[in-house]
């Protein structure tokens, strides 16, 4: 599309599985990135009409930008209510926080694109901004419904609910 991203993103929902699994990941990256991440799904009861799901990210990373961070925590527990072959009923909470900073630091052409006059080039980590005030930080947390019934061999319904409150903290200072 012609929108800002340029396109469409499917977003899809992790949703509780019957069978169990669990993940753990470990990252270690450029610019001090430092990231966990787990994943666990499976049954509450025998009978697998309560499935569950929890997902968590932790994330502590600096960016190629000098004073600019890339931080997140994420937690999204779900589960599932299966009362019959032909209904489920699932339940999503995601709870976001990121701390971070545009990283557009507006610095001019000469100098980073073009060689300046003088023949130096400003380096990629150069922050044009005030780091006691420039933060772009947010909070989300959404709740999902996802419902499903099976009428017959042919027919079915679903409907999706979700709301979603966010703030986000953004003030930015460069220079001129």
């Amino acid at each position: 599309g012609k929108g800002s991203p340029g396109g469409i993103v499917n977003v899809v929902s992790k949703t509780p599985k019957e069978e169990s699994a669990h993940q753990w990941v470990f990252e270690a990256g450029s610019f001090n990135r430092k990231q966990i991440s787990f994943d666990s799904t499976g049954k509450l009861d025998e009978q697998g009409e309560w499935l569950y799901r929890f997902i968590g990210v932790n994330r502590d990373s600096d960016t190629q930008v000098d004073y600019v961070e890339d931080n997140a925590l994420v937690i999204a527990p779900s589960i599932t209510w299966r009362p019959s072959l032909d209904t489920e009923l699932t339940f999503l909470v995601k709870y976001t926080d990121i701390e971070s900073d545009t990283a557009a630091q507006f610095l001019p052409i000469y100098g980073t694109l073009f060689p300046a006059s003088n023949g130096e080039q400003i380096a990629h980590s150069t922050y044009s901004g005030d780091p006691d005030f420039n933060r772009y930080d947010t909070q989300t947390t959404s709740y999902t419904v996802l419902g499903y019934h099976q009428l017959s061999n042919n027919w079915s319904m679903e409907f999706t609910g979700r709301i979603t409150d966010g703030s986000a903290d953004y003030q930015q200072a460069w220079t001129a």
